[in-house]
């Protein structure tokens, strides 16, 4: 084992003794992927090879069954506050190969101190070359103003198109003229935006960012846990509930529902090498629908998931 894999495991050790095994093996959400995979997560995520999986597997109280292949685990690079609390938890995150810098600067008290939080974070993403993902501004307040000084900075730092921002719900609120600056913001800036209208009240105005040609998509959010207590990493099923909630139910509608939840979605969360063609990854989902209509609809466990070119399709 090399010197970063044995880093990587020790650190490892360290992090999932402190996991809920009860809300770990009550999520299942190994199985749910592998149903209805998610490849890419704008999260801090961490790609795990077979050798340091095997050894995770085994400090784990769930049955190690549920550990199925491929497998992308999530772990916490800082504190519960937000964000990493020094060069070490960054430079950790680093090498486990954490593929984006992520933030939540709305929970913060004061706009300065909000503010404070999103530089801190663009600093680490500049010393690793890192894409930025935060949590914006998930409140009914239309006072709320971090999308605002995401965007800003972004433009500041000459990051385009390589930072997302999730929820975004006071935007449901905004006053129209203060919306369309935003609008602006976001388009320039190039910054997706990730709405999930099924687990809260308000949600971003994903229909009028696709109409100006704002990078937006739809997510998950949760899987049964503190904030939501349904979700199976069923996109389809996302796209279902948001048909409803944001009554889009035209067949148009659903056209633009569906790319929301995959081309218009890879766009938003910069996933490159994405479109089916020769030369990119071999990803690739086969639906048991005849239309976009009826796979929204039906909202079924796919028929195929090729994943880099290997079948994983979970057998029932």
């Amino acid at each position: 084992m090399t010197k970063q894999e044995d880093s990587l495991t020790n650190l490892l050790k360290t992090e999932l003794s402190s996991v809920n095994q009860g809300i770990l093996k009550k999520r299942k959400s190994l199985a749910d992927l592998l149903k209805n995979p998610v490849f890419e997560e704008r999260d801090n995520t961490v790609e795990i090879d077979k050798a340091v999986l095997e050894e995770v597997a085994s400090l784990l109280t769930s049955p190690s069954s549920e550990a199925l292949f491929p497998l992308t685990i999530y772990l916490p690079a800082g504190g519960s506050e937000g964000y990493i609390r020094g060069d070490r938890e960054a430079k950790i995150a680093d090498e486990l190969g954490a593929d984006v810098v992520g933030g939540i600067p709305w929970i913060e008290y004061t706009n300065e101190d909000a503010q404070s939080h999103i530089d801190a974070m663009f600093a680490i993403a500049k010393v690793y070359d890192k894409d930025i993902s935060m949590l914006i501004d998930d409140a009914g307040d239309p006072g709320l103003r971090t999308l605002e000084m995401l965007a800003v900075k972004t433009l500041q730092e000459a990051w385009e198109g390589r930072v997302t921002a999730q929820h975004a719900r006071a935007m449901a609120l905004y006053p129209e003229p203060y919306y369309r600056k935003i609008e602006a913001l976001l388009r320039k800036a190039r910054i997706g935006v990730v709405s999930d209208p099924q687990t809260g009240p308000l949600y971003a105005r994903v229909r009028s960012l696709y109409d100006a040609g704002v990078g937006i998509a739809l997510g998950q959010d949760d899987i049964a846990d503190a904030y939501y207590p349904f979700g199976r990493n069923n996109m389809l099923e996302v796209a279902f509930l948001a048909a409803h909630l944001m009554w889009m139910t035209t067949f148009q509608d659903m056209e633009i529902l569906y790319d929301l939840i995959t081309t218009r979605a890879a766009d938003a969360l910069g996933i490159r090498e994405f479109a089916l063609q020769e030369g990119n990854r071999a990803h690739l989902v086969v639906l048991n629908a005849e239309s976009v209509w009826e796979a929204i609809w039906s909202h079924e466990a796919p028929l195929y998931v090729i994943k880099d070119g290997r079948d994983i399709t979970l057998q029932q």
